[in-house]
Order: C-alpha cells, then structure tokens, then sequence
C-alpha cells in the first residue's frame, strides 16, 4: 500500500496506491478520522462540504463496487459520506477518473473560443510582433499550463486543440497546416510546446531517472542514458514518466550540460526543437 500526500496553500490531496479496493478504501477512512480529529484538537475546521474523493482505473469495469464508500466517523456517533466525483479540478488541472484527459482538453477549447473575437480583430490591425506578444500572453500561458501531464493525451482528444490554436494567427481554414505557426510569427505549434516543455523537466529532473548500468564499455555507451521502464497499457506509455524518458535518451549532451544556466537552457532546447521534428508517435514503442 502506498499513500502520498500533495498540499499546495490550503489545497490538500491524498492518493492512494493498492492491490485491492476493499483495503485501499478501509485505509483511506482510517487516516481522514486522524486527520479530522487532529484538526478538532487543534480547534481548526475541516471543510467536509468541499472534500471529495475519485477513484482511478482505465476503464470503467475496473471502478469499485457501488456500494464502497469513503465516510469520516465524527463525534456522537455520525458519520459523513464523502461525494465521488467523476472528474474534479485540482490546481488548475481538471483530472478525470480515466486520467484521459478530455475534460482538460475541451475546457481549454472553450476558454480559447471566448478569445477568438479578440484575435479576430487584432488579426486586422496589429503588426506581428504585437499579434505574438498577445498570442503569448492569452493563448500560450494557457496552452503550456502543467502540458507535461496532458500534452500526451490520445491523438482524437488533442488534435481539435492543435487546430483552434492555428485558427487564432491565421485567416485561413480548419485544414491549414500547423507548422506555419513557427514560420510565420515565430512561435511553437502545439506538439513542439509540448516537446519543449518535456526537454526541459526531463534535464531538470534527471537526478531522479534510473541511470542504464553497463558493466562494459562500447562505443556507443553513454553515461548519460536513462533506463527506460517497461510499460504494456498504451495510456501509460502517454504519460511524462514515459516519454519523458524516452525524450531525456535522445536529447544532446551539449544541451543537458547547461542545467544549471536556465536561461541558456532554454534558448538551447528552442533551437534544438526548432531543428528537430519531435511527435508523441516518434517516442512511442513500435507496434
């Protein structure tokens, strides 16, 4: 059983990792009445009317019987039942029960549409330069908000964004191409975002992937490889801790030598993504 608890301001989230739901949801129940009664010892209030709870499978059939349920036992023998949420959102990031990413997705779909009269008429009289400044402040700070966990969403789930973001610089139709993006206006499509993103948490985090051990040298050996972790569930092999592995292999050594200049960094792996044609599907496993 493995229990990890992430908390940012007043914000708290405890996940749960099992074999079984029965012991998975007895644990659970057990630490919220700590916890509930560490906070009436402290004379503080624990928010029961905001406090949910959801449980992750892949697929639906892999969800926990009905009637197991996550319940506090408060004082003069009552207890409260917790609400299950299908999908909840959590620091900005809208989380769903199949960590498919979806309902993530189609929100920002819709905050992008409530700015496309703004860029409809910046289009018309603004100079590129300033068209690329608003781009960035509006668009691109939504778009590369927390990307390194959706970006790898399922190809019929984000191929609707990637088009919206074309339709904000461009008069042109739904079917023109991506990559006029960067030739244009000088700015990244929606993949080498992603890519971009992905380069940079993967040198800043290198510290915590499991180095490849070779107990001989040849001569294509690098000390600066990863093992890569075996993954079967094609969702998984979607995710940061999979790609972003498979991204760190291939990314050049004079690239991860300025982790410690971040500012250098980052102008690197721009010209290196620029350079390079990076996909989801280049870093996916060969069927």
């Amino acid at each position: 059983m493995l229990m990890m608890v992430f908390s940012y301001a007043d914000d708290a989230c405890i996940c749960y990792v099992g074999d079984d739901w029965e012991s998975t949801f007895t644990l659970a129940s057990n630490d919220l009445q700590t916890i509930y009664n560490w906070y009436t010892s402290m004379t503080l209030q624990l928010n029961l009317d905001k406090s949910n709870y959801m449980t992750f499978s892949i697929t639906s059939t892999g969800q926990p019987p009905e009637q197991l349920t996550l319940t506090i036992p408060l004082s003069d023998n009552q207890t409260t039942t917790l609400q299950k949420l299908t999908s909840t959102r959590y620091l900005g990031i809208i989380l769903d029960q199949h960590l498919k990413w979806s309902p993530h997705i189609q929100t920002l779909q819709t905050k992008l549409r409530h700015l496309m009269h703004i860029f409809s008429n910046l289009r018309r009289v603004c100079s590129k330069n300033i068209l690329r400044m608003v781009y960035h402040a509006l668009v691109q700070s939504l778009l590369q908000y927390c990307i390194c966990s959706w970006g790898g969403a399922y190809t019929n789930a984000i191929n609707p964004l990637k088009q919206n973001t074309e339709n904000y610089l461009q008069h042109k139709d739904r079917q023109f191409h991506t990559k006029t993006l960067r030739s244009l206006l000088d700015v990244f499509p929606l993949t080498d975002i992603y890519m971009y993103k992905m380069t940079l948490y993967s040198i800043k985090y290198d510290h915590l992937w499991p180095r490849q051990i070779t107990t001989y040298n040849t001569r294509r050996s690098r000390q600066d490889l990863v093992q890569i972790r075996r993954v079967n569930k094609s969702l998984a092999q979607r995710h940061f801790y999979y790609l972003g592995l498979k991204l760190y292999n291939i990314i050049p050594q004079n690239i991860k030598m300025w982790k410690e200049r971040p500012l250098l960094l980052k102008l690197k792996t721009q010209e290196f993504i620029k350079q390079s044609d990076l996909t989801i599907e280049k870093l996916l496993p060969m069927t």
